[in-house]
C-alpha cells in the first residue's frame, strides 16, 4: 500500500475539472463546488493506489499517465484485467456505500490523479441532484464500457469471436 510521502498533493479548480471528458457538461458554479472536495495527486511508477477487497474511499480521474487493474483469481495469483487511461474513472467503488475496491490499481508509470474522498462525493451528489444525476450516469456509462472491454477480452481467452 501506498504512504502520504509517495503522493504530491496540489488544490484543484473548476477549470481544472473542465479539462476531463468526465466533467465538461457541467456548469461553472457544479464545478466550483466539486472543486472544493477534490484534490490532484501526482504520483511516481509502480505505486499501489488501493487493494482489491480492502474499503473503497475515494474516486479517481486519470488526468495523465496509465494505471494497472488487476484481480486475484484463485490457484494463478494476480491477473490484468485491464488498464486506466487518461480522462477515465479509477474507482468507481468509491461511489458506493459500504463497499470495497473491485480490483487492486497500480500506477504503470508516473500518473496525476485527480481525487475526490468518496463519501464527500455522495454527499454532494444527494445534495445537489443535477450533480448526483450527471456523475452517476457518467460512472455507469464507464462501468459499462469496462464491462464490455472485459467481455471482449474474455472472449478472446476463451477462442470465442
Amino acid at each position: 500500500m501506498s504512504t502520504s510521502h509517495d503522493r504530491s498533493t496540489q488544490p484543484v479548480t473548476g477549470a481544472d475539472l473542465r479539462n476531463l471528458e468526465f466533467w465538461e457538461r457541467l456548469g461553472a458554479d457544479h464545478l466550483e463546488r466539486l472543486a472544493c472536495i477534490a484534490s490532484r495527486q501526482e504520483v511516481p511508477a509502480e505505486l499501489e493506489l488501493f487493494r482489491e477487497g480492502t474499503p473503497s474511499d475515494g474516486v479517481y480521474f486519470v488526468i495523465w499517465g496509465r494505471v494497472a487493474l488487476s484481480i486475484h483469481v484463485p490457484g494463478r495469483g494476480p491477473m490484468q484485467v485491464g488498464t486506466i487511461a487518461p480522462g477515465e474513472l479509477l474507482g468507481w467503488s468509491g461511489l458506493l456505500n459500504e463497499r470495497t475496491w473491485a480490483a487492486t490499481a497500480r500506477t504503470l508509470k508516473p500518473t496525476s490523479l485527480l481525487v475526490f474522498p468518496g463519501q464527500s462525493l455522495i454527499e454532494m451528489c444527494e445534495f445537489d441532484h443535477e450533480v448526483g444525476f450527471y456523475v452517476m450516469r457518467s460512472a455507469f456509462a464507464g462501468v459499462v464500457q469496462r464491462l464490455q472491454e472485459t467481455r471482449r477480452q474474455f472472449s478472446e481467452m476463451v477462442g470465442q469471436p
